[in-house]
């Protein structure tokens, strides 16, 4: 890699929580990717992965999930974005757990609109639980307000890697400003033996 393109990681996720920032080496930066972990692993799982997008003026924000009982895993602690009860369409969700764990990822976002980063240049991403949670935000249209001086401006994008869309029944009418014109890739593995696919199709 060359010296333009080299980066520098330091621990936390810059406002005070677990996880990794990965920042161009000269500290210069003009967009931003939120990427949140599957259930049980941490910012360390794909932390050594971003680099390879070969985006030299981008900071990477990867929090770390608190450790969280899993009803599934028998209660569990774990690292995780919200609680999973069981894996089925007509299980219950966990809205409190997307409600905690929105408000982090929406502090991290505004720590970066109010340090002169529009909303626009903000990608919201993840895998798994990760990427459940990044459609739950990027949907509600959740870049408006807040500080951001941006009105119903959508973030960059959102990808969900082996994701489903949570809360679903509250759609569309839990659409937020912007989302009409929010990209959003969306790719699941047709073998995925832990998400199953209809999931992501639905």
């Amino acid at each position: 890699m060359s010296a333009e393109g080299e980066i520098k990681a330091s621990r936390g996720d810059g406002q005070g929580g677990d996880g990794t920032v990965l920042l161009p080496q000269n500290g210069q930066y003009d967009s931003v990717v939120l990427w949140m972990h599957g259930l049980g692993d941490s910012a360390n799982g794909w932390a050594p992965a971003m680099p390879a997008l070969n985006l030299p003026t981008t900071k990477f924000i990867l929090p770390t999930a608190e450790d969280t009982p899993i009803t599934i895993n028998g209660g569990m602690e774990m690292p995780g974005w919200f609680d999973l009860y069981g894996l089925d369409p007509s299980s219950p969700e966990d809205v409190a757990g997307f409600e905690k764990s929105t408000a982090r990822i929406m502090a991290l976002i505004n720590a970066e609109v109010q340090g002169g980063i529009p909303a626009s240049r903000i990608a919201v991403c993840g895998f798994s639980q990760g990427g459940a949670l990044a459609l739950h935000v990027g949907l509600r249209g959740l870049a408006a307000g807040s500080g951001s001086g941006e009105g119903g401006k959508s973030f960059a994008g959102v990808a969900a890697l082996s994701a489903w869309l949570p809360l679903r029944d509250t759609y569309p009418g839990a659409l937020g400003p912007g989302a009409a014109e929010l990209p959003i890739l969306q790719c699941h593995g047709d073998a995925d033996q832990v998400v199953n696919y209809a999931w992501g199709k639905g």
